[in-house]
């Protein structure tokens, strides 16, 4: 598939059940902008996509949200190890979920009709 970025390949993207990849459309460019300076001040050694892209029936497995942003290649999940205050002062994303246990953000989006400077952020209680 190829690197679509300095430091991402598209395949890194795919749903983990159809293999499908979200196209690469302005708002997906936009994403990977913020995961890319996501990486270079937070994960120098390497940034891991979780989960991208997904496919209804595998939105459907994890429990994704109905109108999730997976489901449009626009949203990341991505290892907690960011605090939310430290993820909202790189304003690169419109939609931000963070782990009650940790503190730390675990989900970014820009599919969110929010800004980057005031973005949506919920909490995920069981993760």
């Amino acid at each position: 598939m190829g690197n679509i970025s300095e430091h991402f390949d598209l395949k890194e993207f795919a749903c983990h059940d159809c293999g499908k990849v979200p196209s690469v459309s302005p708002k997906f460019r936009e994403l990977l902008t913020g995961l890319e300076l996501l990486r270079k001040i937070h994960y120098p050694t390497g940034l891991t996509i979780i989960s991208g892209f997904r496919c209804p029936t595998q939105n459907a497995k994890v429990g994704g949200a109905h109108n999730s942003q997976h489901l449009y290649g626009l949203a990341a999940d991505i290892d907690p190890v960011v605090s939310l205050k430290d993820m909202k002062f790189l304003q690169k994303f419109r939609g931000i979920g963070y782990d009650k246990s940790t503190g730390c953000v675990s989900h970014v989006d820009v599919g969110h009709n929010n800004s980057v400077t005031t973005p949506m952020v919920w909490r995920y209680d069981d993760r």
